[in-house]
């Protein structure tokens, strides 16, 4: 289910694994109701820091982080850690994003899906300096900072819950949605 808590919008969507092979997983994401653009197909690196896009409406997306980066467990995530996150897609503006990481030590989280031990996952990033220029008028709408917060749950091999916020240069709240998992099962 994904909330954008800023503008009170919510929706809910399946996703479905259909393949893998070695670290690609192939899933298939479905709005709810048959809203947006119907059936989407999309390989995933589950080996692979990066942002994948998911199209709700014609003007929402939810971004996540590397749905998959768990599915072989936490010696899997700290393993590829290292590795420098690719850049970040948050807003339409160009510009060099400084992108960090930290994973925090296990947890209990529960969700409308379940209560799960989780490992969390704080990706954060700012945009370079001289990559955020702009007037008065554009510095409460270009972005410039995020806090990408998920949740991993090795049982589930995907992350349960993110929360994921984005200020503008001049500071204002311009981004704020969360994603939880309402439900799954095992095939």
């Amino acid at each position: 289910r994904f909330v954008d808590h800023k503008y009170s919008n919510t929706q809910t969507y399946s996703m479905r694994v259909t393949g893998v092979d070695g670290w690609a997983v192939t899933e298939s994401f479905q709005l709810e109701g048959g809203a947006g653009a119907g059936r989407q197909q999309v390989v995933v690196g589950a080996d692979e820091m990066s942002f994948v896009l998911r199209r709700l409406a014609v003007e929402r997306t939810a971004i996540e982080f590397s749905p998959y980066l768990m599915a072989r467990g936490d010696a899997a995530l700290r393993a590829h850690w290292s590795s420098r996150s690719s850049g970040y897609p948050g807003g339409q503006q160009e510009g060099s994003w400084m992108v960090t990481s930290r994973v925090h030590g296990e947890d209990t989280v529960s969700v409308p899906g379940g209560s799960f031990k989780v490992t969390r996952v704080d990706v954060s990033g700012r945009r370079e300096q001289g990559a955020v220029l702009g007037s008065a008028i554009t510095a409460s709408s270009i972005p410039a900072r995020f806090l990408y917060q998920v949740w991993y749950a090795p049982e589930a091999r995907r992350y349960v819950r993110v929360r994921h916020q984005l200020w503008s240069i001049g500071g204002a709240l311009i981004g704020d949605d969360s994603l939880e998992l309402v439900s799954y099962k095992t095939e």
